[in-house]
């Protein structure tokens, strides 16, 4: 395990009323300090792929066309893949780099903790992921967080056009 292990916050958003996909992630360091931030054009699928594909449509949006490509484009070395959207799990077995859902769950009343889950066929990635949040949960530090600064990133980048190629 690393001492100071990269980890990668991957999201998947839409825009234009559900017309437009994009990814972004981004790297940090332990403290999720950002390192390095990717994201992908505006996947706007036609009526005829989602005729065509039709409910495989999405696991091919999230897993191959913004997945795998933001995962193994990025130039930092990356320890850990943290996602909070499920649809990103099935991008585990091309992936050398484990992938990790992170869920939030409720353990006593009033006392929120998060739950991870891992593709069913990489269970051991739950405790890898363990081994590097370990030093993070136990500062209390907001996992959830970064998910949102991606969020936020992708937002503006798609407001302002940014690799779009639909105009």
């Amino acid at each position: 395990m690393a001492d100071n292990p990269h980890l990668m916050f991957l999201v998947g958003e839409y825009f234009e009323e559900g017309k437009a996909l994009r990814g972004a992630s981004l790297v940090t360091d332990r403290r999720t300090r950002p390192i390095e931030f990717r994201c992908t054009t505006p996947v706007r699928p036609t009526v005829y792929q989602r005729t065509l594909y039709g409910r495989i449509l999405e696991e091919y949006l999230f897993v191959d066309l913004i997945g795998l490509p933001l995962i193994t484009t990025t130039r930092e070395h990356v320890d850990l893949v943290l996602v909070d959207d499920a649809r990103f799990l099935d991008a585990r077995p091309s992936s050398d780099v484990p992938i990790v859902h992170l869920m939030h769950a409720t353990q006593a009343p009033g006392r929120p903790t998060l739950t991870l889950r891992a593709h069913r066929k990489f269970t051991a990635d739950e405790q890898i992921a363990r081994n590097h949040l370990s030093a993070l949960i136990e500062e209390g530090r907001d996992l959830f967080e970064p998910f949102e600064r991606v969020r936020q990133a992708l937002a503006q980048t798609h407001s302002q056009k940014v690799g779009d190629q639909a105009d």
